[in-house]
């Protein structure tokens, strides 16, 4: 390979690949988990190996592209000279994220496999076998955690010494075969809140559910009423106050009743009356905000 050596980083948007990028150059691109964030090609060196370079291409979901990210990310991934490409995958979306996988090795240049968001992994108690997955796909695995620096070292290792395209079997890369290569190298172990939630979707997606949805809504609604009125009573204290002033200027002092009266009764009454009824509605969002937070 000589004494340079160039890698291609890949992946579906939102897979940390730009992270990752950052991490191993010590530069500061932009990262989003929206389109077009990547759309142009970057390229930094290795910060520990200035012999080493990365490229960091456009999130694609396919080969087949789709949208000008997918059109640029697959044109350099056919068309730039490498020595490898790195295909960064979401780990807590492992079968989704496989299926680019499988159309990367069908491109006959060497591939590795880092798996992101290791550290959310341990957290929520999923176990990825990455031996058995490298077994399977034909290329190294390796758990990685880009925003926590966790494994990139053994990651370059494994990216270096990988210098042999995968030997790729065309046929058994279907949906079904990596379905399989899933369930058979994740071991998904149910968090504590995972089972809170299991518990209480047995009671609330029930046939009580229904009333407890609709006690939840008289609750909200009651509450909002209650509350808002409350505080919409002094608010209007305070707009009763602000009209008298300000027709006590324009009218009584200054004589101009007509004008006063535009102001006060045209322009002020109709902008509060908007604006007593806010607290109402900021009440109602809260609880709104709550169900969505927690999912009911």
């Amino acid at each position: 390979k000589g004494d340079y050596m160039k890698f291609l980083l890949a992946g579906n948007p939102n897979c940390g690949k730009t992270t990752l990028f950052n991490a191993l150059t010590g530069l500061n691109e932009r990262v989003g988990n929206y389109s077009g964030v990547t759309v142009s090609l970057k390229e930094g060196v290795y910060k520990k190996d200035k012999s080493i370079t990365f490229t960091d291409i456009p999130g694609a979901y396919s080969t087949a592209t789709l949208s000008v990210d997918e059109t640029v990310a697959i044109t350099a991934l056919k068309t730039i000279k490498c020595d490898g490409i790195i295909v960064v995958v979401d780990g807590t979306k492992l079968e989704r994220s496989l299926y680019f996988v499988c159309e990367l090795l069908r491109l006959k240049k060497p591939v590795t496999v880092a798996v992101n968001f290791y550290d959310e992994l341990v957290k929520n108690g999923i176990n990825v076998d990455f031996d058995a997955l490298s077994k399977a796909l034909g290329v190294p695995v390796v758990g990685i955690s880009a925003k926590r620096n966790i494994n990139l070292d053994k990651l370059i290792k494994l990216v270096v010494k990988n210098d042999a395209p995968p030997k790729v079997n065309n046929s058994i890369f279907t949906p079904e075969y990596i379905k399989k290569v899933v369930d058979g190298c994740v071991n998904y172990k149910k968090t504590k809140a995972e089972t809170i939630t299991e518990k209480l979707d047995k009671v609330l997606l029930s046939k009580a559910g229904y009333l407890i949805l609709a006690l939840a809504l008289f609750i909200t609604f009651y509450v909002s009423d209650k509350v808002g009125g409350f505080i919409s009573g002094y608010l209007d204290k305070l707009f009763d106050l602000a009209i008298n002033s300000v027709s006590a200027l324009i009218a009584k002092k200054y004589g101009l009743y007509v004008l006063s009266d535009f102001i006060t009764d045209g322009i002020l009454k109709g902008a509060f009356s908007v604006i007593g009824f806010l607290p109402n509605v900021l009440v109602v969002f809260i609880f709104l905000s709550f169900f969505e937070y927690t999912g009911y």
